[in-house]
């Protein structure tokens, strides 16, 4: 009855595993705090315009939600132009939970006390249709983009080459630009980006 006199050398002591288990709680605990901050940031949209590279951010994504623009006989009602105001259908989300879906994305400049301009991004899932209209969780509040600006505008280009083919306000029914034009300003600097759209129409069955 030897084996009751030996230890096995594949055996751990009772202190060895109360280490290696707390060293795990550990380790779960911290990596379970990290995923959940990284998750709610994401869902919050915020994780895109933190720092120093909020202004780089915020212009690459609108450029490529213009970009992607979709214009169909459910959406086409969606896209409205204004040189403070723009909205628009697109796959391309800032909410995670929203991802997989058409949104309707909504970009409105607001001025503040200090004659300071901001630019205020929402987002809304667009329901298929048949189904009823609620908030869904991928729906935005409203978030800061872009703050302390001395001034943000909106263009849109249309059809014509000669004179100044931009326009403050986009105003052809049936239509939708063939690029958008956002400018900063800020003291003497101005920023501007162009986004072209692939979809330059629609068509539609309601006569619009």
């Amino acid at each position: 009855m030897s084996g009751y006199k030996t230890r096995s050398v594949d055996g751990f002591t009772l202190l060895e595993l109360l280490v290696a288990l707390t060293i795990g709680v550990a380790l779960v605990v911290a990596s379970g705090t990290i995923i959940k901050s990284s998750v709610d940031l994401m869902a919050r949209g915020e994780r895109w315009l933190q720092g120093d590279f909020r202004e780089t951010a915020a212009l690459e994504f609108w450029r490529e939600q213009v970009s992607a623009i979709r214009v169909t006989d459910s959406t086409n009602l969606l896209f409205v132009g204004k040189k403070e105001g723009l909205n628009f259908a697109t796959p391309v989300v800032l909410n995670i939970r929203g991802k997989g879906f058409l949104v309707e994305a909504h970009y409105s400049v607001y001025k503040d006390e200090g004659n300071k301009y901001s630019l205020i991004y929402e987002e809304k899932r667009i329901t298929p249709p048949g189904l009823a209209q609620k908030k869904e969780k991928g729906d935005s509040e409203g978030l800061v983009f872009l703050k302390g600006y001395d001034g943000i505008s909106f263009e849109y280009l249309g059809e014509e080459v000669e004179n100044n083919p931009w326009k403050a306000e986009w105003t052809d029914v049936g239509k939708i630009p063939r690029a958008l034009k956002l400018t900063l300003i800020q003291g003497k600097e101005q920023k501007t980006l162009i986004a072209p759209i692939v979809a330059t129409s629609f068509s539609s069955s309601s006569g619009q």
